[in-house]
């Protein structure tokens, strides 16, 4: 029964095989509800005499790993990070694991301590250096320390292996505007480049085009997945104020 992550919220690699076996019911009920995105259901569950059936059962087999990272991937789903984080510590306390490595790098950078999110997600490169996915986010954290030129140096190794990394990419010509001196012809071709690889105008959908007509009035809508908490949202006010209806 595989329990897997990739950051919070999400868990689309195998960190650890879960074996059912031994385990408290109120665990495994609890990772189901997690799973049917059941939320309020598993916080129920995970209450502090689950939590310490769990505790019980490491302190008895220290094998159990698959413990550890389940309860620590549990409380990273339900968002919460200081409950997660000493799971994760035994984790790698038993034995050095890159996606748990990742996990605490997450917990550390959502917590305000970037410089440890750094130091845990170098290490978990260093154990799976053919990873790109950890690159990406080990040159994020430095881009976020001020280290920007090694963070953005690391995001181009990334496209130099991987061309079509279109997040990796992304990432990189948004770091690339912290960049003194920056020449702004180089920067609009970089976002040219950006459209060539990953967005061309062969993949446009040309179903609903109408002939070009200058009198007829334009239906505008607005798109995007920032409308929440973001900086698109906290500016958008005043587009909409002086939008021509």
């Amino acid at each position: 029964m595989p329990l897997s992550t990739q950051h919070p919220g999400h868990w689309p690699q195998t960190l650890v095989e879960v074996r059912p076996e031994g385990l408290p019911p109120n665990l495994l009920l609890a990772k189901e509800a997690i799973e049917q995105e059941d939320f309020r259901r598993a916080k129920a569950l995970l209450d502090g005499t689950t939590i310490e059936q769990g505790q019980l059962m490491i302190s008895q087999d220290s094998s159990r790993e698959d413990v550890m990272a389940m309860v620590g991937l549990m409380f990273m789903r339900l968002r919460q990070w200081h409950k997660a984080e000493p799971w994760f510590r035994d984790l790698i306390r038993q034995r050095p694991n890159p996606l748990a490595l990742q996990q605490l790098a997450e917990i550390c950078y959502l917590t305000g301590r970037f410089c440890q999110a750094t130091a845990y997600r170098k290490q978990a490169m260093d154990l799976d250096p053919d990873d790109v996915e950890i690159w990406v986010a080990y040159g994020l954290d430095l881009t976020r320390e001020g280290r920007i030129d090694e963070g953005l140096a690391l995001l181009r190794r990334v496209l130099d292996r991987c061309p079509h990394h279109a997040e990796a990419h992304s990432k990189l010509l948004f770091f690339l505007h912290f960049v003194p001196g920056q020449d702004r012809k180089r920067l609009l071709e970089e976002h040219r480049q950006w459209g060539r690889l990953h967005a061309p105008l062969s993949l446009a959908r040309r179903d609903h085009l109408r002939e070009p007509d200058p009198d007829r009035r334009l239906r505008i809508g607005y798109l995007s997945a920032d409308f929440r908490t973001h900086s698109v949202a906290y500016t958008f006010e005043a587009l909409l104020d002086h939008h021509d209806r």
